[in-house]
């Protein structure tokens, strides 16, 4: 992702603690639109759109999330964003 938000987050706190960071760096204004969701046994796949601004910057973007299920809970999982430049010059 960029901005010092790249990277593995491991664990329910980590994982709140970052979504905790994207409303702090948006200043509240970011918002997530689930546009659809495929699942399966094994992974959920969910496409999105992600709107925030942020000293004078807009973002506005979809994204795809791929997570990897396991025990009934999610073991892991990996975002895609549609253009990964930008989204790492609106987070820096």
């Amino acid at each position: 992702m960029g901005g010092g938000l790249s990277g593995e987050k491991r664990g329910r706190d980590a994982i709140i603690g970052y979504f905790g960071e994207l409303a702090a760096r948006s200043n509240g204004s970011i918002k997530v639109n689930v546009e659809d969701l495929a699942l399966g046994d094994r992974y959920a796949i969910g496409i999105h759109t992600t709107h925030a601004k942020r000293d004078g910057k807009s973002l506005d973007q979809r994204e795809i999330l791929v997570c990897r299920i396991s025990g009934g809970k999610i073991r892991s999982g990996l975002e895609f964003p549609e253009d990964s430049a930008q989204l790492a010059d609106f987070w820096s």
